[in-house]
């Protein structure tokens, strides 16, 4: 309603870090928005897998999730708020 991305960082960007340390993926995210998040692992080819869902309040989180035995590849992690969803490339290198 209010417009605008919902997930920032203080310069007002979006903002979320994943990285893979195995066999767990770590996401630092922050959010200026109450209610249900979710974050999901998508292929390239087309493939989408819950990471991880919950109903959360505005602020700092992090979450580590199992992602599986992933290969090497890209992937892409999608992140949804109640408004909004942003895309963030992860590529893993074995």
């Amino acid at each position: 309603q209010q417009g605008g991305v919902r997930l920032l960082n203080g310069d007002g960007t979006a903002a979320i870090t994943a990285r893979y340390v195995e066999p767990l993926l770590e996401c630092n995210w922050t959010t200026i928005e109450d209610g249900v998040h979710e974050i999901h692992l998508c292929t390239t080819t087309g493939e989408q897998r819950t990471l991880w869902s919950g109903n959360v309040s505005h602020g700092d989180h992090f979450t580590s999730v199992d992602p599986g035995a992933l290969s090497s590849g890209i992937y892409m992690i999608l992140v949804r708020t109640p408004t909004m969803e942003l895309h963030y490339p992860l590529m893993v290198i074995r």
